[in-house]
């Protein structure tokens, strides 16, 4: 019980300040029997404290001890922590706290890490090692029991993958539906479908019969990469927006995709989707000409129609549909012949190519400049 008279002479502007200075020492866990408070105060502060701790204090130069302001108070039958609860409310121990909240973060972390690794290991084997390479990127910061869900929600993902994969992939929103009963739990707006989209690009690799198992992680910023990340553990997004432009370049497969491909001398698009049932080169097929820009096959088509060699062009870096018909050609041993533009676009581009293509050759022009339009003439001298 706080007397009226310690409560008065507590709302004192050098009261207030002294036991402000307690109160912070208190939350962090500093306020001991002993040992001062330093405060700074004024001659009319020291009279508001002198009250309580005595005139001889207020005249000298000491500061506020605590054992001193302890005693006083008892003798008012007041204890200095409850003082302090009466007129600032409980006193947190930020010290126990901050200890507190470290060891949930360890206990979250640790158990997101053993739930998603388990699931992991379940989908790639157990020697995969691919936990520490993936749950810095994907999991959100620990300590609010955000991660520990996350992990939850992505384990019971890569849980259903494998049995819901058909010859032709699984749609994902069939997949989210199926899962987590929200057809748009996992569309790239979502956080959800984000992180899941980084996991199981990552993934891939490490996944038994993946079919982009030498792709690396796309980038699932991107749509291409995004439909790459989900494509490579067999789960399929849109594919007749991911398309590849060829020229002169005959396919075996599906009935429509040989009718297409086969189409001499006019530029084609082929859809992953049509890509989708099997993909093969086609017997005795000679150097395939890779280029980045869609204006090199326009030429071609315009100048030598289907005189030119086979041409196929990657609109930038390679989308799903490309992937798939270079991989096709790598499988075959068909030589494949890459340009792009001189800068870092071009680079990714060639670094994409060769990925998914390792034995692929540069193809260098004659003529020179940056960009492939500035050296089109040798590029239609080697399609000749």
């Amino acid at each position: 019980m706080i007397d009226d008279g310690t409560r008065a002479w507590a709302q004192r502007p050098g009261a207030q300040r002294v036991l402000g200075e307690a109160r912070r020492r208190a939350e962090r866990g500093q306020l001991r029997a002993t040992g001062s408070l330093v405060v700074a105060l004024n001659d009319d502060e020291r009279r508001d404290v002198g009250l309580l701790l005595g005139s001889e204090w207020q005249i000298s130069a000491r500061r506020v001890s605590i054992e001193n302001l302890r005693k006083r108070l008892t003798t008012r039958g007041v204890h200095l922590e409850d003082l302090l609860v009466a007129l600032g409310g409980p006193i947190d121990d930020r010290v126990v706290a901050r200890a507190a909240a470290v060891e949930s973060r360890r206990l979250e972390e640790a158990a997101a890490a053993s739930v998603l690794g388990a699931a992991i290991d379940r989908l790639c084997g157990p020697e995969s090692g691919l936990l520490e390479r993936v749950v810095a990127d994907i999991l959100p910061s620990s300590g609010t029991g955000r991660r520990l869900s996350r992990a939850g929600a992505l384990a019971q993902l890569l849980d259903g993958l494998d049995h819901r994969n058909g010859p032709n992939g699984v749609s994902l929103a069939v997949l989210a539906a199926e899962t987590f009963g929200d057809a748009h739990a996992l569309d790239q707006s979502t956080p959800l479908g984000r992180a899941a989209a980084r996991l199981v690009g990552a993934l891939g690799a490490g996944r038994a019969g993946a079919t982009s198992s030498d792709l690396g992680s796309p980038d699932v910023g991107t749509s291409e990469g995004w439909r790459l990340a989900w494509w490579s553990v067999g789960v399929v997004c849109d594919r007749v927006s991911s398309t590849v432009l060829v020229l002169n370049l005959p396919l075996v497969g599906s009935p429509a995709l040989m009718t297409l491909s086969g189409v001499m001398g006019e530029p084609v698009w082929l859809t992953a989707r049509i890509l989708a049932g099997g993909v093969e080169a086609a017997a005795a097929l000679g150097p395939v000409f890779v280029c980045e820009n869609p204006s090199v096959v326009e030429t071609a088509a315009d100048r030598m129609g289907a005189g030119s060699r086979p041409l196929l062009c990657t609109f930038g870096r390679p989308s799903l549909a490309a992937i798939t018909v270079l991989r096709a050609l790598h499988a075959a041993g068909v030589e494949v012949r890459v340009s792009a533009d001189d800068d870092r676009g071009g680079e990714l581009v060639r670094a994409a190519v060769l990925t998914a293509c390792p034995n692929a050759l540069d193809w260098i022009a004659a003529g020179g400049g940056t960009f492939e339009e500035e050296r089109i003439e040798g590029m239609l001298a080697d399609l000749g």
